[in-house]
Formats: structure tokens, C-alpha cells, sequence
């Protein structure tokens, strides 16, 4: 896992759209990025539709040539197996089988899964090739997605991964007052966390699942924290 190429084709072999759509089924949405888009000064999909990995099986062929090549292998049979760490859930291991399936489908590496109570997963997990995690706001801005989980001195940062250029980009960000060039320095972090290094593999986006009568009139929050004051009661 210490070649990029090799990272790169397993991130591209990920069908995101199947997922959501086939195993989790509740409303998510793809996420070719890690900051989740309600966060102010987040990069969109919509305005930065070529930003970061999706499925693409011709990319993730191509970049796991260059990794056996790296290694002086000649296929993929060739390489150990992998084995994934995730905390128990049924959830995460429907998750994990249908990427275990689609690694073996698409590049024919072999993934072994694996699974820990919470406290051991948190323990040990930095002790795996590759692991699951996950991400919510403690407060709705993306300096706390890309900042506080991945700049270099941050503790959050379990993949032990480091950039230069990245922390560069995320301190600019941090110092900045104009949203749209937050933004755009963000989506260049994105960039770099994302296809340059691939040192994660994003999978989607959480959701929400509510119901609201007919009769109340609400907003909806981007974010964890809904703005009560600001609902009414129609007659």
C-alpha cells in the first residue's frame, strides 16, 4: 500500500454509485472528495465536476500496469493479499464485501476482511494496510475536514500520511476571508489528498433520513444542527 499507483487503482475500482445505491440505500451520495458539501467553503460536485476519483475501470487497470511495474511483478496474482480493517457493524461488512468483490472483480487482487470491537478497531486499526473510517463535523466548515483530520500535525490523522504542499494549501485556507478563494484552495488540497497521493479512497457522503408532517414549514440543515426557531406551523 505504500505504492500510489497501486492506491490509486483500488480507489478507482470502487463503484460509489452502486453502493449507495445497491447496499447502503438511504439517501447517500457518492463522494468522489472527503469534505462533505454542506461544509462552508467546501468544494462542489457540481462546480468542480473533474475534482477528485470516481469509477473508472479503464483509470484503475491502467494504474495498477504502473504498480506491478513499480514492482516488478507481472500480475496481480502476484501481489499478498490485502487485508482491510473495519469496527463491527452489519452495515460496514455489506459495505466492505461488495468492495472485497469489486477489488477481485476488477484488478483480481485478493482482500481479506476483518473486523474489531470499536475500542481494539480505534487501537490498531493505524496497524493495517488499509482501514475504514469516517468523518462528522464538529463544526460546519471545511478547515474541519481537511485541516483537522489531515494536516501533518493534526492527531486526527491516523493514516500517518503527510504533504508539504497539502498543509501549504489547507494553512493558506485557514487565513483566508474570501469563501471563493477558500474554496478553490480546498478543492486543490482535495486534489492532492485525493488523486495525486490517494492516501484515502472516499466512499460517500452521510444522510439523513427524516420525515416532516405536510403542515410544518421547515429548513433543512447542511449541516448536524437544525435551526428549530426558524420552523412554523401552517394553518
Amino acid at each position: 500500500m505504500d505504492n500510489v499507483h497501486l492506491r490509486r487503482a483500488l480507489s478507482y475500482a470502487i463503484d460509489r454509485v452502486d453502493i449507495v445505491e445497491n447496499v447502503t440505500r438511504g439517501g447517500q451520495q457518492p463522494a468522489p472528495f472527503f469534505t462533505n458539501p454542506g461544509m462552508s467553503a467546501a468544494p462542489l460536485v457540481a462546480d468542480f465536476p473533474d475534482l477528485g476519483i470516481s469509477y473508472d475501470p479503464d483509470k484503475a487497470q491502467e494504474e495498477l500496469a504502473l504498480a506491478l511495474a513499480d514492482l516488478g511483478l507481472s500480475d496481480a496474482s502476484e501481489l499478498p493479499p490485502i487485508t482491510v480493517l473495519f469496527n463491527t457493524s452489519s452495515a460496514h461488512q455489506a459495505i466492505f464485501e461488495a468492495i472485497q468483490a469489486m477489488w477481485q472483480d476488477e484488478l483480481g487482487v485478493t482482500v481479506e476482511l476483518t473486523s474489531q470491537e470499536f475500542a481494539t478497531y480505534l487501537d490498531q486499526r493505524s496497524e493495517f494496510p488499509a482501514f475504514r473510517a469516517a468523518w462528522c463535523s464538529d463544526y460546519p466548515d471545511a478547515h474541519n475536514f481537511l485541516y483537522d483530520v489531515f494536516h501533518s500535525s493534526s492527531n486526527n490523522n491516523d493514516t500517518g500520511w503527510t504533504n508539504a504542499e497539502f498543509d501549504a494549501l489547507v494553512e493558506a485556507a485557514a487565513g483566508e476571508t474570501d469563501t471563493a478563494t477558500r474554496i478553490d484552495l480546498y478543492a486543490q488540497a482535495e486534489d492532492i489528498l485525493i488523486v495525486q497521493d490517494a492516501a484515502i479512497a472516499p466512499i460517500y457522503f452521510y444522510a439523513s433520513n427524516e420525515m416532516t408532517k405536510p403542515y410544518v414549514e421547515r429548513t433543512n440543515a447542511l449541516g448536524a444542527t437544525q435551526r428549530f426557531e426558524n420552523w412554523d406551523i401552517s394553518n
